[in-house]
């Protein structure tokens, strides 16, 4: 049995100190090679790891959307390796910048507790990928090497301080997107097409509340700035009810969908 997996990457310089990496792995491949390091406190009171619980219900939409047929998984897994990995630099002719090296990487396989890889961030996917009926869906990694602990916390919270998207600006995307989605995503597919649709609408009153506030045709009055609220406020409740009365098209049921 092959105590390694060894495959075809970019070893990138930045600073010459911490070497990244970009490379592929398969969805089973990743939990072989890197530990999900839990945060908790030794018996002295010590920080030990800094990645939060697993999240079953966010992991079960991930899986789910990675069962429901061809799907695109472009978001990379990011891992901080030990200096046990391995690179070994492609001959030929050298294509880029001498910052860019193409070869082979070689990463050891090793059992809980001393594996040489850990994730930085993508556990829930990295989780939902191991579940996931296809094993073998090919999935982007960035990689960093280094054995300091304190880089892998730091990179983990520069990472995870980005705020989400704004609930009003994914409103406004979701009825324009026509490829797969997760549940969460997918069931506010309606709501958003019906509030776009009646805020469009010159006739609803929500349309009429709409072209007021931004003063008709002409826009707000010279020196006004228009008090226009941001996409999906104009509603309010009455929207808000409104689409979970609609009819689910799948059971024909009242509710929420």
């Amino acid at each position: 049995m092959n105590n390694q997996i060894e495959g075809r990457a970019l070893r990138i310089t930045q600073t010459g100190k911490i070497p990244l990496y970009s490379f592929y792995l398969k969805g089973e491949e990743i939990l072989e090679v890197a530990e999900i390091s839990r945060i908790k406190r030794d018996e002295c009171g010590g920080l030990l790891g800094y990645q939060r619980g697993e999240v079953s219900r966010h992991i079960g939409e991930i899986t789910n959307y990675l069962d429901s047929g061809d799907v695109i998984f472009p978001n990379a897994i990011l891992l901080a390796m030990s200096t046990e990995v391995r690179f070994k630099q492609s001959r030929g002719p050298k294509v880029g910048t001498h910052d860019t090296q193409a070869g082979v990487l070689s990463i050891p396989i090793g059992n809980a507790g001393s594996k040489v890889a850990w994730i930085v961030d993508g556990q829930q996917r990295t989780v939902a990928l191991s579940k996931a009926k296809r094993k073998n869906l090919l999935v982007p990694v960035t990689a960093f090497v280094s054995d300091d602990f304190e880089v892998h916390r730091g990179q983990f919270l520069l990472v995870n301080k980005v705020k989400p998207l704004p609930k009003g600006l994914i409103n406004e995307l979701l009825p324009t997107v026509n490829t797969t989605l997760p549940t969460s995503l997918a069931k506010n597919k309606i709501p958003s097409a019906l509030c776009d649709l009646l805020n469009r609408d010159p006739e609803s009153p929500n349309g009429r509340s709409r072209h007021q506030v931004d003063g008709g045709s002409d826009g707000p009055h010279h020196g006004q700035p228009s008090s226009r609220r941001p996409y999906g406020q104009e509603a309010g409740p009455r929207i808000s009810q409104a689409s979970k009365a609609l009819v689910c098209l799948d059971c024909g049921k009242m509710g929420d969908s």
